[in-house]
């Protein structure tokens, strides 16, 4: 590139940079929090929040359906950061209510999964039988039916 073609495109950069700049400053500023403070009945809402989730995460992974309970901690969350304490206890009671379930849910889950297992393998069995059965008859099957189709035809010599 000659210094001609260079000098545009070196005064667009420069200009969106400077453009840019604001962004990038907020961007590389350390994080200030301006979020209220949060009381201790609140952080401990929140600690046991982050327990039960965890908790129904290991249930989801043995199969079990965690939608519901899912949306009972949102809403106990969005009491949570409501701040009133008839709504910190509505919250605890909420969180209580889920972490009882998860028992239920896990011993559903494993059903689930169970039930998955057992119709997979007898699915896997099912196929082997008709290939079996087809392995054995089909042939016997085809060649009577060509045979039959094929009983009215003589053959000559050329």
């Amino acid at each position: 590139m000659t210094v001609d073609r260079l000098s545009p495109l070196l005064g667009l950069a420069i200009a969106a940079l400077l453009a840019l700049s604001p962004f990038l400053m907020g961007a590389l500023s350390p994080a200030v929090s301006c979020s209220p403070s949060l009381t201790e009945d609140q952080e401990s809402l929140k600690a046991r929040i982050v327990e039960v989730f965890l908790a129904l995460q290991s249930a989801e992974s043995n199969g079990a359906n965690i939608s519901a309970p899912l949306r009972m901690l949102n809403q106990a969350l969005a009491l949570i950061q409501d701040g009133d304490p008839a709504s910190l206890e509505q919250a605890g009671s909420i969180i209580s209510e889920v972490n009882a379930s998860i028992p239920q849910l896990a011993a559903e889950g494993e059903q689930m999964r169970l039930a998955s297992s057992a119709w997979l393998y007898s699915s896997l069995v099912m196929l082997g039988v008709v290939g079996a059965l087809s392995y054995l008859y089909l042939p016997r099957l085809i060649w009577r039916s060509w045979v039959k189709a094929k009983r009215e035809w003589e053959v000559a010599a050329s």
